[in-house]
C-alpha cells in the first residue's frame, strides 16, 4: 500500500514542478516583451515593413519573440557575436524571368556587432596589402549605437527603418517560393539570379561579405545557443 502512495505523491510532485516551469517561462517571455516595448517607444525606432510572402518555419524554436522583442535582444550582445538566422527576402532576379516576384528563404551563418572598416583593414594587413587598397564609399545606412556602443543593427538614412547588419560567413541553405507558397527548385532559379557584389572596393583576395537584412525579414535567430522565432506580423504557410 505504502509504495503505491509514495509513487502517487512522487508523480504529483513532478507534475507540479513542470507546471511551475511553464508558468516561469511564460512570465519570462511576457517580461522580455514588455521591456522591449518600453525601450522601443523610448527610442522611437521604426521597423521596415514586413514582406507579404508566407512564412515557412524550418525548426521548432525554444523561444518566441515579437519584432520589438528582437530589437531588445539585439541590443544585448557585447563584442563580435556569431549568430545563425533564417531570413525571407525578395530574390534579386534578372528581367524577364519566368516567375516575376520570387521570395528567398535562406539560413545564414554570420557575425554581428563588428566594426566593418576595422575588420577590412585587419584583413588587408593579414594579406600583406596597403590600407590604401580599401576604397570606402558612402552608405545608405548608419550603424546604430546605444550609449556609444556598437549594436548589431543599422538605420536607413532616409526612412529610419532598422536592419540587421551582418558579416556573412556561409549561406547554409536557400529555398525559393512564389507569392502563393509554391516552391520553385533552386536549380531553376539559379540561372536567373543577379550577380552578387564582388566587394572589389575592399582590395582583398578574401573579402568580407557584408550584408544587411530588414528586421522584418528575420524569421528565426539563434544566438548564444538559443533559437528564437519572430512571430509578430507573420503568417504560417498552409
Amino acid at each position: 500500500m505504502f509504495p503505491v502512495i509514495f509513487a502517487y505523491v512522487a508523480f504529483l510532485a513532478v507534475v507540479l514542478a513542470v507546471l511551475n516551469l511553464l508558468i516561469w517561462a511564460a512570465a519570462r517571455t511576457m517580461s522580455a516583451q514588455s521591456r522591449a516595448l518600453s525601450r522601443f517607444v523610448r527610442a522611437n525606432v521604426r521597423i521596415a515593413d514586413p514582406a507579404p510572402a508566407k512564412t515557412v518555419h524550418l525548426t521548432w524554436p525554444s523561444e518566441l519573440l515579437t519584432q520589438r522583442g528582437l530589437v531588445d535582444l539585439l541590443l544585448q550582445p557585447r563584442g563580435v557575436t556569431r549568430v545563425e538566422f533564417l531570413a525571407q527576402t525578395q530574390a534579386e532576379l534578372k528581367p524577364a524571368n519566368p516567375w516575376g516576384k520570387v521570395w528567398k528563404l535562406a539560413t545564414v551563418s554570420a557575425s554581428v556587432n563588428f566594426w566593418f572598416a576595422e575588420e577590412v583593414r585587419r584583413k588587408l594587413k593579414a594579406e600583406g596589402k596597403s590600407l590604401d587598397c580599401f576604397l570606402q564609399g558612402e552608405s545608405w545606412h548608419t550603424p546604430l549605437f546605444e550609449d556609444n556602443r556598437m549594436t548589431p543593427m543599422c538605420r536607413h538614412n532616409r526612412t529610419g527603418a532598422l536592419y540587421l547588419r551582418t558579416w556573412v560567413h556561409e549561406v547554409l541553405s536557400e529555398r525559393f517560393f512564389l507569392d502563393g507558397g509554391a516552391e520553385v527548385p533552386a536549380h531553376e532559379v539559379g540561372p536567373w539570379l543577379r550577380e552578387q557584389s564582388a566587394y572589389s572596393n575592399q582590395g582583398l583576395d578574401d573579402p568580407l561579405v557584408f550584408k544587411t537584412y530588414a528586421l522584418s525579414a528575420v524569421q528565426e535567430l539563434t544566438i548564444e545557443g538559443v533559437t528564437y522565432a519572430v512571430v509578430e506580423g507573420k503568417r504560417m504557410a498552409a
